[in-house]
């Protein structure tokens, strides 16, 4: 039987889970791999990121295509040290990445990068967005 105060309880976990959003869903490219590593993601620019599109690329075939966007304003404050806001994801080290971010209009630059399973080999674990709004620059890290 479905009463008054069971709706009440499917709303609100309804409304829960759409302020929550999409985005944030699922950070988790690796589901049942053993080669799972955390990737960061940083905005340490001038610029306002409004969301950063990871692809999963398909690598020789040994991973599955998959395109998220995860839309979460990072603030990044520029100047010298380049602090600013990020997330972690969680990667599968054997898959290749393309990280595109994206910023508020007008700012120009190379706002896309990639993350290999050479750079993971290597020691790189993060990707960030540097420089300012004219002369943005996406690095592996």
């Amino acid at each position: 039987m479905i009463t008054r105060s069971s709706l009440s309880l499917a709303a609100i976990g309804a409304v829960a889970v759409l302020c929550a959003g999409p985005a944030f869903a699922n950070k988790d490219f690796c589901g049942d791999a053993g080669t799972c590593q955390e990737m960061g993601v940083y905005n340490r620019s001038s610029a306002l990121v409004t969301s950063v599109v990871i692809t999963q690329e398909k690598t020789d075939g040994a991973c599955i295509y998959d395109k998220r966007t995860f839309s979460k304003n990072l603030s990044g404050t520029g100047g010298d040290n380049m602090v600013g806001d990020g997330y972690t994801i969680t990667a599968n080290t054997t898959c290749k990445y393309k990280i595109k971010f994206k910023t508020t209009d007008g700012c120009t630059g190379d706002k896309t990068t990639h993350m290999t399973p050479s750079n993971f080999a290597n020691g790189k674990y993060y990707v960030e967005l540097k420089g300012g709004c004219g002369s943005l620059n996406a690095k592996t890290q």
